[in-house]
């Protein structure tokens, strides 16, 4: 059994990075494994060490304070003044209309929200529930969150692939890596080792998580599981890509900004003009309160949603058609038809 001193190293000297470059027998003996598997006491301590074999998702957004951050911008703030001040003076009607546009806008920004975050469970439904374990020279179908580090998977024709991993052995095996890639054909896979640097897609004796076995079998030294494989590495950019605003939305809060002061402003100067003027403070009242409901454009930010509804969030988070692809490695993400 492996000691707790050689156990600490083991992710160094497996590192899925340089796993291609080993031969089968030095990739087994660099992860203290044989073809005989691990044993089930190495597994379940490695599975101490190393976690549970799963992608985790950052803590989820509560649906109400998804809804409100909808609201959190200049224009809805004048809105929400405006429809105020309407259900003061003008009675009820007229603050509904403007309470609608304003519900429209946040439910729409609210869809759109809350299917970006399910990008992070079209990820995790790529993870296969059980898979077939080599440990201890006997194959058993062991739970896919349970695998560790220097487990030995058997794949077959139709398998999804539970981890990250070195081919000891493989026979007409083909995987369709699409999911990783964008590579629309099954790739042919084999034992031998590589030399260089080789790119993530042509790595042809490695397999990753979350694709498909197409043809043949093989099987598979574990050199990654959980957040340390390239489908991980991926669900990691995706929780920590910084929601920026388009140019749109940027420049319909910068106008919500100038808003807030121009219309106080004019506002107040129409009240002066009817101080000077001698009119009565209700009829003044009155005067500014249209003309401050007047020049907020009540049908902007419902515009802007459905415009951006319509041109951007097809292509980001349609996941039934688009797939992240990473160009060369999972450091980077971009989304390409499949």
């Amino acid at each position: 059994m492996t000691s707790p001193a050689s156990r600490v190293d083991l992710l160094d000297v497996l590192g899925a990075s340089d796993a291609h470059l080993l031969p089968g027998e030095e990739a087994l003996r660099r992860t203290r494994s044989s073809r005989s598997g691990l044993s089930e006491a190495e597994a379940a301590a490695r599975l101490i060490r190393f976690g549970t074999n799963a992608l985790k998702a950052r803590a989820k957004t509560p649906l109400i304070i998804l809804f409100l951050r909808q609201l959190a911008n200049p224009l809805a703030y004048i809105l929400m003044v405006a429809a105020l001040v309407k259900l003061l003076v003008k009675g009820v009607l007229d603050a509904a209309v403007i309470g609608a546009v304003l519900g429209f806008m946040a439910v729409i920004g609210f869809v759109q929200e809350l299917r970006a975050e399910k990008a992070m469970e079209a990820l995790k439904n790529m993870v296969t529930p059980r898979s077939r374990v080599r440990r201890g020279g006997q194959v058993a179908a062991v739970a896919a969150a349970d695998l560790v580090p220097g487990d030995l998977i058997v794949l077959e024709a139709g398998d999804r692939v539970p981890v990250d991993g070195r081919l000891i052995e493989a026979t007409n095996l083909k995987i369709n890596e699409s999911a990783l890639t964008g590579e629309s054909m099954p790739v042919e896979k084999h034992t031998a080792p590589l030399n260089g640097a080789v790119a993530l897609a042509d790595r042809k004796n490695m397999v990753y998580m979350g694709t498909v076995v197409t043809n043949g079998r093989a099987t598979v030294l574990t050199t990654a599981t959980g957040m340390q494989t390239e489908m991980g590495r991926i669900a990691a950019a995706i929780q920590n890509v910084p929601q920026e605003k388009t140019p749109l939305q940027r420049s319909v809060d910068r106008f919500g900004h100038v808003m807030l002061f121009i219309v106080p402003g004019i506002c107040a100067l129409l009240a002066l003009a009817g101080w000077y003027r001698g009119l009565p403070p209700m009829d003044i009242f009155l005067m500014v309160v249209a003309a401050a409901v007047s020049a907020v454009p009540e049908g902007l930010p419902a515009v802007v949603t459905v415009t951006l509804r319509k041109i951007v969030a097809p292509r980001l988070f349609s996941l039934g058609k688009w797939r992240p692809v990473p160009p060369g490695g999972a450091e980077s993400i971009r989304f390409r038809s499949h």
